[in-house]
């Protein structure tokens, strides 16, 4: 037809792109789309040419927001995380308020442990609006809030996204647990769940017994001290490794 590989590239990589972003932000571990996004990585590995003229339809426009995204996504699995960012910097250069790029960024960011917080908190927050379904950007922003001791700022986003009309299994997967440990007591117990209260803060973070090994569940007792990591669900934060001390 005459059209210029990179021009056919640009317009695939657009359509895919986008129906896998959008499926992402809504259920980030679904095996389908997870399959799916492996499979166009491999197709751009496995063609030079298709990455080249991938290459080249940047370079020709880096507006385009899915071309950046795929681009900076192959950067990223290869492990080049400077070439990844330098891609989505020079893509929000050009598109500024482009909320699919504020969210790739902050994706990347979360990955490396030396970025500044404030940076990641501002990616965060433009990487969604009110009301959309980015449930994920809303998510990680909510838990960067509640990383940073900002609690009222953080019940606000998964109040918010606790009214989301996603399924059950979606709004209670257990997502991005935090690496370090913190130790508790027992203030709330009931059939199926009890509230830990994090020392120091004093916050109460929920816990349910399926997350929670069958021998420490049924030894728990109000006043049980415990050690536990904190992952999050869609409602906020949720204990997890329960450990009695």
């Amino acid at each position: 037809s005459g059209t210029p590989p990179s021009t056919v590239i640009e317009g695939l990589t657009r359509d895919i792109e986008r129906n896998l972003l959008e499926g992402f932000q809504l259920n980030p571990n679904h095996p389908y789309l997870l399959d799916a996004e492996a499979q166009l990585a491999t197709l751009f590995e496995d063609s030079a040419r298709a990455l080249e003229a991938l290459e080249k339809a940047f370079r020709s426009n880096n507006r385009s927001t899915f071309i950046a995204l795929r681009l900076s996504s192959h950067y990223k699995k290869h492990g080049d995380l400077i070439r990844s960012k330098e891609i989505l910097d020079q893509a929000l250069g050009a598109n500024p308020g482009e909320a699919k790029l504020h969210y790739a960024f902050s994706k990347l960011l979360i990955l490396d442990a030396k970025s500044a917080q404030d940076e990641l908190i501002y990616h965060l927050k433009r990487s969604f609006t009110e009301g959309d379904s980015n449930y994920e950007g809303q998510l990680l922003y909510g838990r960067q809030l509640y990383i940073n001791g900002e609690m009222d700022a953080a019940r606000k986003v998964f109040r918010m996204l606790g009214q989301a009309k996603l399924s059950h299994e979606v709004r209670t997967e257990l997502l991005y647990p935090l690496e370090q440990t913190f130790n508790g007591g027992i203030v709330k117990l009931e059939a199926t769940y009890c509230f830990i209260a994090r020392d120091g803060i004093n916050d109460w973070i929920h816990a349910h017994m399926n997350n929670i090994s069958v021998q420490v569940w049924e030894s728990l007792m109000l006043s049980s001290r415990v050690v536990f990591r904190i992952a999050f669900t869609m409602k906020g934060p949720s204990a997890i490794d329960v450990k009695l001390i």
